[in-house]
């Protein structure tokens, strides 16, 4: 499983890049077993710099599930937008409703 997700995950962001001509380095990474029972899906990224896995212990929000008992050890995780946009930060309004 995690071979085809790797795979899928590829063909996506050689693809979103292309679209987009943005920079893969704001495309986020899931993180976790795929075939985890427990799966979190968190709904915009929002740090400034470059973004990695879905269990950066830098993000406030992963600090926060982690505080709880919940981690990348039998959760997986992906954020629902993928890219990072700082334009973002703070608005009401989903990005993808636009």
């Amino acid at each position: 499983m995690e071979q085809i997700l790797e795979h899928k995950l590829q063909d996506f962001y050689s693809t979103e890049v292309r679209i987009s001509g943005e920079s893969r380095d704001r495309l986020a990474r899931p993180g976790g077993p795929p075939d985890a029972d427990l799966g979190l899906i968190l709904h915009v990224q929002c740090e400034d710099d470059a973004i990695g896995e879905f269990w950066d212990p830098q993000s406030a929000t992963i600090n926060l599930l982690q505080e709880k008992g919940i981690n990348g050890s039998f959760a997986f995780g992906y954020d629902w937008h993928w890219r990072a946009q700082a334009s973002f930060q703070r608005k009401a309004r989903c990005p993808a409703s636009v």
